[in-house]
């Protein structure tokens, strides 16, 4: 059988196009502090995440730098919110639950 580890998968992906990259989120649902892990991100890629709320409403957004990028949403309220992330101008979007 397959005994992966379902902690480390996040919970919805609506974009699959970045098949080159493993892309980790987690917790998923999240207290607040999130870490975020991106693989095979190369020196010359641009890799930036960002956090939206349904609205729209955009609430961070960094660079990758190659190491795991910790995200704090602990001051904002709790709900569903949307993680993207665009590498090299491909794009992800993950879902996010705010407890």
């Amino acid at each position: 059988g397959d005994h992966r580890d379902l902690h480390s998968f996040p919970t919805r992906r609506s974009s699959d196009l970045l098949v080159s990259h493993d892309i980790t989120i987690f917790p998923n649902p999240t207290k607040g502090n999130m870490s975020v892990n991106i693989t095979n991100v190369n020196s010359d890629e641009v890799a930036i995440i960002m956090v939206y709320d349904v609205s729209g409403k955009k609430y961070f957004e960094t660079k990758y730098s190659g190491n795991t990028t910790n995200i704090d949403l602990s001051q904002q309220p709790s709900g569903n919110y949307f993680m993207k992330i665009e590498i090299a101008g491909q794009k992800s979007v993950w879902e996010i639950i705010k407890q």
